[in-house]
């Protein structure tokens, strides 16, 4: 039994589905919350910053009575994650969607969720839209989709998604960690998995995931899967100055000393091009051949 898809239309364009957007950042990482809104308005996503609980806030970390091996940062991540749901209950939200502050979606993410929702089974309460774990939909024949409603993008039941970076959760979902969470030793992202592997919570996973964390140089969800048309790239490319530097940050013309030719043809085909070098004399051409080399970064 699917659930109604109807009732998500109205949020599809500007929350994926979901009834809020959450966006769980610190104040003080204006690079990444910069970031985030840049993506946010590429994709047409409304979100909610939800501030984050610092490791050093140790007044309302001690109040969760965390087992003394889980270190501070796993503490404040769990105590984020457990506001949410109290936040979601609160509100009477029906469902909504988590996510950190260093993520990168795919450019059509809107479209891939459109079909997701109307496979999507009525029972879930956790969807992944990302993951950390090879194993996930290995072994495994994904829910069945009797219209082929989607291609590309297949729902799994989730095994252990050791994520919990871009996920969302239902109001029964929300409802049942306020009930089932314990502080312990154990992460968030290894309490929902502990609780996904008892099947006292119902989990689906996206494959391949839309969202992925970002990194950097690299991209991909810790290499296991990589975005088909990143929306971060697609900003890094509008941000190049492509007229005047086809895309890069710089042109640098290496000339060898006492070739001034050279040096004034490159620059006359770099002014019909309308390009912008920066030239760089750095040897003595006296025991090689002239030559010019660009180096374009």
């Amino acid at each position: 039994m699917y659930q109604d898809v109807k009732k998500h239309h109205k949020h599809l364009n500007t929350s994926l589905g979901f009834d809020h957007v959450y966006v769980i950042s610190s104040s003080t990482q204006t690079n990444r919350r910069q970031r985030m809104k840049q993506i946010a308005k590429n994709i047409g996503l409304e979100f909610e910053f939800f501030p984050a609980i610092s490791p050093d806030d140790t007044k309302v970390i001690d109040e969760f009575k965390f087992d003394d091996e889980l270190d501070q940062s796993h503490k404040a991540s769990y105590v984020n994650h457990y506001k949410i749901y109290q936040s979601i209950a609160q509100n009477k939200f029906e469902d909504a969607l988590i996510l950190d502050d260093n993520l990168d979606f795919e450019l059509n993410i809107s479209l891939i969720m459109l079909d997701v929702h109307k496979i999507l089974p009525a029972d879930w309460e956790l969807l992944h839209l990302t993951f950390c774990n090879s194993q996930e939909g290995v072994y495994s024949n994904p829910i069945w989709d009797s219209k082929n409603v989607s291609h590309d993008y297949k729902l799994y039941k989730t095994k252990k998604t050791y994520c919990a970076n871009a996920y969302a959760v239902s109001s029964t979902g929300a409802s049942k960690l306020l009930k089932s969470l314990k502080p312990s030793k154990l992460s968030i992202e290894y309490e929902l998995t502990k609780l996904i592997q008892s099947n006292e919570i119902t989990s689906y996973t996206i494959l391949p995931p839309p969202i992925v964390p970002w990194r950097s140089p690299g991209k991909g969800n810790y290499g296991l899967y990589y975005l088909k048309k990143s929306t971060l790239n697609l900003l890094s490319e509008k941000s190049k100055p492509l007229n005047s530097t086809l895309g890069f940050d710089n042109i640098y013309a290496i000339n060898l000393s006492g070739q001034p030719d050279k040096r004034e043809k490159l620059e006359s085909m770099a002014e019909k091009l309308n390009l912008k070098l920066e030239f760089s004399t750095t040897i003595s051409a006296n025991d090689f051949d002239s030559l010019i080399i660009l180096i374009i970064i």
